[in-house]
């Protein structure tokens, strides 16, 4: 009982894989602006993931620049960790491209508010060309969840994500209309 050093070896015997490597699935939802336990804002990859880019209701939950900098570094490190997990690299794939989403939209509704209350137009519109970018990786993503979730559960709960991720990728396509109307003087 409370023996890890066990777990971790039974863990390896039955599939042939490393406990440790497998805990880090957990990573994206330790970020530096999430104390851990007893804290109020638990999951912070779930809203982060969700949260609308022109009304961030959660942002004074999120340290953007630490936690932005948390998931670019986390991105390549489960992709790596991914590479020797046999069977289930796909989790890590999909945890790795998440990642970098996160990445992105833990800074970026910061960046449109600060250089629209800044009336700095150049900013606003390389923020336009990081919008375009997140939606690829969304799209990465996407496709991600969707090969894992068709893995793990079959096709039962997809309409679901479906329904997220496209609203996602709407609003995301809404904030970019915006922006270059507003850049246009529209």
């Amino acid at each position: 009982r409370g023996n890890l050093g066990c777990l971790a070896e039974h863990f390896y015997q039955l599939h042939q894989a490393s406990l440790d490597d497998l805990l880090q699935l957990d990573l994206p939802n330790k970020t530096p602006s999430h104390p851990g336990p007893g804290h109020h804002g638990f999951n912070p990859s779930r809203y982060i993931l969700y949260q609308d880019i022109l009304c961030p209701l959660l942002q004074e939950h999120i340290d953007a620049e630490k936690d932005s900098a948390f998931y670019q570094e986390l991105a390549p490190r489960l992709a790596e960790v991914g590479s020797r997990a046999k069977g289930y690299a796909y989790l890590f794939d999909t945890q790795a491209k998440l990642c970098q989403v996160l990445a992105t939209k833990a800074t970026i509704s910061v960046g449109i508010r600060q250089a629209y209350q800044e009336g700095n137009r150049q900013v606003l519109a390389e923020q336009v060309d990081g919008l375009q970018q997140l939606r690829i990786d969304l799209e990465s993503f996407y496709q991600a969840l969707g090969y894992q979730w068709m893995v793990e559960k079959k096709v039962f709960g997809l309409d679901t994500v479906d329904i997220r991720l496209g609203g996602l990728d709407a609003r995301i396509r809404r904030a970019i209309q915006r922006l270059q109307a507003y850049l246009n003087n529209e």
